[in-house]
């Protein structure tokens, strides 16, 4: 069965330790309504942030152990909490063409996050290896109404190939959650599926003489979270989620 990889998230996403300063560098508060040995982590940073006015955040997320035996990743469903969110008012659009799969500062004003993962790959007769990239994310804007972000990794010989993931982004009313990021995983190059991932959600830039943030958050009650679901080719989903504190200021 051929194998697949997703980005973030995502969502979202939804990414983790390898930002100074983040929450993930204590020890995670994991939400497990599963038992598979499906692992996903993330962080808000900076943790102090303003009790009822959005502010200039990042988020991060990250997974390791995405493997459900010989069942690949299908797609990653991110569920972002309520006191979270996306503005690309004035950013500019990245329209993704064949340019952009072999020029990686071909939409370099449209970047929103970077990060990297890790795939297994295996090819007929052959023994499974790992190859790492470094993904960049862009703001894909809104095709057909659906605000979108591509993440663009390279993968290096044998492989030679660019992945691009397609993440849409919408705004829900679920309780605590407020935005949900859809991942839907792509084919890769021989046989391939994620086994590793971290993604940092941030930028700053300038609309109408006044600075603006991709990703906005502010602290109402003490916490941030988001929920997850991973779904694989053979019909099993793995949910979850985390929880991370946070200090409200006036």
């Amino acid at each position: 069965m051929g194998k697949r990889w997703i980005p973030i998230l995502v969502l979202v996403a939804s990414l983790a330790a390898a930002s100074a300063g983040i929450a993930v560098a204590s020890p995670p508060k994991i939400i497990r309504e599963s038992n598979l040995p499906i692992f996903l982590n993330g962080g808000f940073k900076p943790t102090r942030l303003p009790k009822k006015k959005l502010a200039p955040a990042h988020l991060t997320l990250a997974g390791s152990e995405l493997h459900l035996g010989p069942a690949p990743l299908k797609e990653a469903i991110f569920e972002i909490d309520k006191n979270v969110a996306f503005d690309t008012r004035g950013l500019a659009v990245c329209r993704p063409r064949p340019e952009f799969m072999t020029m990686p500062d071909f939409c370099k004003g449209t970047r929103v996050g970077k990060g990297e993962m890790e795939f297994e790959i295996e090819f007929p007769e052959t023994p499974p290896f790992t190859e790492k990239s470094h993904v960049v994310a862009y703001n894909g804007g809104k095709p057909g109404g659906v605000r979108t972000i591509f993440v663009l990794g390279y993968l290096p010989n044998p492989v030679s190939a660019a992945v691009v993931t397609t993440v849409k982004v919408s705004k829900i009313h679920n309780g605590r959650y407020g935005t949900k990021l859809v991942t839907t995983i792509p084919p890769v190059a021989g046989s391939g599926s994620i086994k590793e991932f971290r993604l940092e959600l941030f930028r700053r830039f300038a609309y109408r003489h006044k600075k603006q943030s991709f990703l906005l958050a502010r602290c109402a009650d003490g916490k941030l979270q988001a929920h997850w679901d991973a779904v694989f080719t053979d019909g099993t989903d793995a949910p979850g989620g985390f929880t991370r504190p946070c200090t409200p200021q006036p």
